[in-house]
């Protein structure tokens, strides 16, 4: 079971476009490989499929089973890389080195605020904290370093997009019943805290939450993966019913989320994403946008007046008066802690709630943390950059594309709630951090064909 080893044989002629094609290409009795692709799939499966609230009671916060497959990979990751007899490779993998040293700045973040006097409430959420961002950066790490070839990349994109597609219809189910449903579907083992049982209401509608904490965060992972769903659906050969199908239900789930930070990041993807369209298809899909947009105001009478009061009315909104009255308070915490900060994960939120996930790692991991996120995350936008450079067949060029989009809308949405804070927009920003590291890495290791 070769985590991050590297595939057996180079890249040569055309990838097999379908699973039946890929199917007959494979010697009878060999199965697929147990990579980084079979495993991250497990990871983004248990983080979509359960409650993101459920874990193993014994380990509180950190026990949520995608969270301990996290983990469980960083570890895999770090015994690779201390038992490989390969050679590295000889160019540089961006997104790895930036990785490691927010990460050994989290250590010593870590070992700052352990040294300073904290309440007693504090540090089991410091220890939790870093526990969980080692976690996440072992995603980054695996993605970047253990995917095999470009055709498992594409593998493990087509399992993304259909996982990101049941979950919006889960949150269309919740919709149309105004039922939660998931509370009800905990397995065997896991426990919920705090349930909540119900949907939360904004004006006159119910907005749902898939298997997400809150609809802020289901609707910031919807945006973030929404770009390799279209992406998927553009460049599938064949049929393309299910690929469109589950554009649609992605996009109709974000207009229902009644979020901004969803409605705001997925014009933001539709945007970036339509660099590489022809002059026709952007034609075609805003036809196909205004349409749709006509077809749900009609379908679901005050859609269109709710949307249009989340912007025209956000100088009221309370949400965004309590974004806009902590910065002061913001400033003044910083100042404290002006290099380090106070702790990752120590401002509890009785202190404050900031829906600013900037501000709260500023003011946690200081100003030197906030330089080290920010160039992680360039990083990562950069590779996607280069590889679509790289690159010439057309659904590589347009998957770079993607992972930009998708890096871009996770970037904003971190301005608008705290990101890192929920483990189902934690963990999508981190697989398409290493998604665009681990394209990098197989772009420069070989040609694409």
């Amino acid at each position: 079971m070769a985590l991050l080893r590297p595939a057996s044989r180079p890249d040569a002629g055309r990838a097999p476009a379908s699973a039946a094609e890929r199917r007959a290409a494979t010697p009878p009795g060999q199965r697929e490989p147990i990579d980084a692709a079979a495993v991250l799939t497990v990871y983004f499966t248990l983080m979509l499929a359960i409650p993101a609230q459920a874990t193993f009671a014994p380990l509180g916060s950190v026990g949520a089973p995608a969270n301990v497959v996290a983990l469980g990979v960083f570890v895999w990751w770090v015994w690779h890389h201390l038992h490989r007899s390969e050679p590295e490779a000889r160019f540089a993998q961006p997104v790895r080195r930036a990785a490691l040293a927010l990460l050994l700045l989290m250590l010593v973040v870590y070992r700052h605020a352990m040294v300073q006097p904290l309440m007693s409430d504090e540090v089991m959420p410091a220890d939790s904290g870093l526990i969980r961002f080692v976690a996440v950066m072992g995603i980054v790490l695996a993605a970047t370093d253990g995917i095999a070839s470009k055709e498992r990349l594409h593998v493990l994109v087509n399992r993304i997009t259909i996982g990101a597609g049941a979950v919006a219809v889960v949150a269309l189910v919740q919709v149309a019943t105004g039922q939660l449903w998931v509370d009800r579907l905990i397995p065997p083992g896991l426990t919920i805290a705090n349930p909540n049982g119900s949907l939360i209401a904004r004006g006159a509608f119910l907005r749902p939450s898939g298997t997400s904490v809150h609809p802020i965060e289901f609707g910031a992972v919807l945006s973030m993966l929404l770009p390799l769903a279209i992406t998927r659906a553009r460049t599938t050969k064949g049929r393309r019913f299910w690929p469109w199908f589950r554009v649609a239900v992605m996009l109709l789930a974000v207009l229902m989320s009644f979020s901004r930070t969803a409605l705001i990041c997925t014009a933001l993807v539709l945007v970036t994403l339509s660099v590489l369209w022809s002059t026709r298809a952007r034609w075609v899909a805003a036809a196909v946008g205004l349409v749709g947009l006509a077809g749900a105001a009609v379908a679901v009478p005050g859609l269109a007046g709710t949307i249009r009061g989340l912007f025209a009315g956000a100088a009221n909104d309370p949400s965004v008066l309590s974004r806009t009255a902590g910065y002061d308070y913001a400033w003044e915490m910083f100042l404290q802690n002006p290099w380090f900060g106070r702790g990752y994960g120590t401002f509890i939120p009785r202190y404050y709630i900031f829906d600013n996930g900037y501000l709260q790692f500023t003011m946690e991991t200081g100003a030197i943390g906030l330089a080290f996120l920010v160039a992680l995350l360039v990083t990562g936008m950069v590779c996607a950059v280069r590889t679509r450079r790289l690159v010439t067949a057309r659904r590589d060029r347009e998957l770079a594309q993607a992972l930009l989009a998708g890096l871009l809308a996770g970037t904003m949405s971190i301005g608008f709630f705290d990101l890192f804070a929920f483990p189902q927009s934690a963990g999508c920003l981190a697989l398409m951090l290493g998604l665009s590291g681990g394209f990098y890495r197989l772009a420069r290791r070989r040609p694409t064909v």
